[in-house]
């Protein structure tokens, strides 16, 4: 049956991660023991070993080809980082012992970077099976570095990752004598 199209079902797994090195201080604007308390900070990270682990699985589900797998897999590896921070807290005592926070902080200078690309993996359940596969994210362009397919199925264009905008947490803080 080559040359026909065939369903098939892709699955799709990707992996961010990365190592981070950080100091910080924070100054009290109002601070009122086992009440509240609402504060500023600052600080500055360090991201590094920062990888990227991509995986496509792709199986067929009909045609004289039916249950045949393939797998990718896709390794990149991204320059260091360097991400400034500030934000605003506060945090509200229900009992000596327990507190709710939430903090929301601006993080700049983790500018936009690529992954440079670092091997890949192919494997068939059957060998030379003939089947064509485009993958939405490509080992290495022609420049070096991982892409991923455009809207329009035509043009592999630059993937990257940046870690500037806004990061918001809350906590629950138990404290102990």
């Amino acid at each position: 049956m080559i040359g026909f199209f065939h369903d098939s079902v892709h699955e799709r797994w990707l992996n961010l991660s990365y190592n981070q090195l950080y100091v910080g201080g924070q100054f009290f604007i109002l601070r009122r023991p086992n009440s509240h308390s609402f504060y500023v900070r600052a600080s500055v990270h360090h991201l590094h070993d920062i990888e990227l682990q991509e995986r496509h699985i792709w199986e067929l589900v009909e045609g004289p080809l039916s249950e045949t797998k393939r797998r990718a897999d896709i390794n990149g590896v991204a320059d260091d980082q360097n991400l400034y921070e500030v934000g605003l807290g506060g945090e509200y005592f229900f009992r000596k012992w327990l507190s709710f926070g939430f903090e929301g902080r601006y993080a700049t200078g983790g500018d936009f970077t690529r992954f440079i690309f670092r091997g890949s993996q192919h494997n068939f359940s059957v060998e030379n099976d003939m089947i064509n596969t485009v993958y939405p994210s490509l080992g290495a362009r022609s420049d070096g570095y991982i892409g991923y397919l455009s809207e329009d199925g035509t043009l592999y264009q630059e993937m990257g990752v940046t870690f500037n905008g806004w990061h918001f947490a809350f906590r629950v803080n138990f404290y102990w004598e």
